[in-house]
């Protein structure tokens, strides 16, 4: 079978039901060192399941981004080192994570906040929680727009469009 014919097949793997299934995929990928299996890894960074954040982590880290097996180590502290890195890409991340979160989800980060950060312990914490990495998220878009980042102006664009539809909306 070829490199590109396995790959494919990793990639394939990542939509698994079986979570073990999804480990194994992102090990064989960032063991290939296919790059076009970035943008798939990356979306399982901040899933709830702390083994498969690490696989796709330390699969990035063989592809030439070793900053996200720093941030995600497969523990409950993953979502606030992301939250404290000021990478725009990380945040984003981190952003539509949150958008999607269900209860599972929602309960795994309310305890990784319970162990950490004091000013998210009272609640809301998780809502309390999404409006600061939403305000990271801007402040780290602003800084890099000012350079003409096109993915930082996408940022902007996108959490300003949120923020008016949501104000036009109450």
């Amino acid at each position: 079978m070829s490199a590109r014919a396995r790959v494919k097949k990793a990639l394939a793997r990542l939509d698994s039901s079986d979570l073990h299934e999804k480990i194994a995929a992102a090990a064989q990928l960032g063991a290939l060192g296919d790059r076009s299996a970035e943008a798939p890894l990356k979306q399982l960074l901040l899933h709830v399941s702390p083994e498969l954040r690490r696989a796709a982590a330390v699969a990035l880290d063989q592809l030439w981004e070793p900053e996200w097996r720093r941030w995600i180590q497969g523990d409950d502290l993953d979502f606030i080192r992301i939250y404290k890195c000021a990478n725009l890409e990380a945040l984003r991340l981190l952003r539509d994570a949150l958008k999607a979160a269900d209860d599972e989800y929602r309960a795994t980060l309310e305890a990784a906040l319970d162990l950490t950060l004091l000013e998210f312990r009272d609640a809301p914490r998780f809502e309390k929680f999404r409006r600061a990495v939403r305000k990271a998220l801007l402040q780290a878009a602003e800084v890099y727009a000012i350079g003409g980042d096109p993915l930082a102006i996408q940022t902007l664009k996108e959490e300003l469009g949120d923020a008016e539809g949501g104000a036009a909306a109450s």
